[in-house]
This record gives structure tokens, C-alpha cells and sequence, in this order.
């Protein structure tokens, strides 16, 4: 899901991809419906889930879970509120990577 928020507006030069510590066999069904309505469906990978290598992308996000040298993301509620929750997020963080590059 952050992903696909991340990918339907992301800074020049970055890109989202998702990838679980022990990925289901495959994607929840809670996605795209959680998704509805924000313009981030189109953007939702529902190909077979993928395992996470430590070493991959430039900056590592990890949801409710703790990953060494990744920055954790913490959500609760129900769906609509973890939704919104990961979207507020995803802007933020591409805030702060636009003003990054415009500094650089």
C-alpha cells in the first residue's frame, strides 16, 4: 500500500517496491479495496508478494516491524484509519526526498 501511494506521485529519480521479512504466498485481498478512490489503485503491485534483501533500495521503510538501518512506520486502527495513516506518511516522506534533491 505505501508503495503504491509512494509510486502515484514519486520525486524524480525515486522509486517504490515492496517486499516482506516473510511474505505471504499472496497479496491480502484488503488491498485494492483499501485502495478505492485515492489514486494510488493503479499503482498497487498484485503480483505474488516478494522477500525483502538486506541491502536493497537507498532507504529502507518498514511497517510494524522492526528492521535494522530502516526507518519503522507504526499504524493501528482499522482498515480506513491504517490506510490513511500510511498515505499521510508516504507524503511526507516524499516531501522531505523533493526537498533532498532540491538542495542537492
Amino acid at each position: 500500500m505505501a508503495a503504491a501511494f509512494f509510486n502515484a506521485d514519486p520525486p524524480r529519480g525515486w522509486r517504490a517496491v515492496s517486499a516482506g521479512l516473510t511474505p505471504q504466498s499472496e497479496v491480502s485481498v484488503r488491498l485494492l479495496p483499501m485502495l478505492a478512490e485515492t489514486g494510488a489503485r493503479a499503482f498497487a503491485d498484485t503480483s505474488n508478494p516478494r522477500a525483502f534483501k538486506a541491502g536493497e533500495g537507498d532507504r529502507v521503510v518498514a511497517l510494524d516491524v522492526e528492521l535494522d538501518d530502516a526507518e519503522t512506520w507504526t499504524t493501528d486502527g482499522e482498515d480506513e484509519a491504517v490506510r490513511d495513516q500510511i498515505r499521510d506518511r508516504v507524503k511526507q516522506l516524499r516531501r522531505e526526498l523533493a526537498a533532498t534533491a532540491s538542495d542537492g
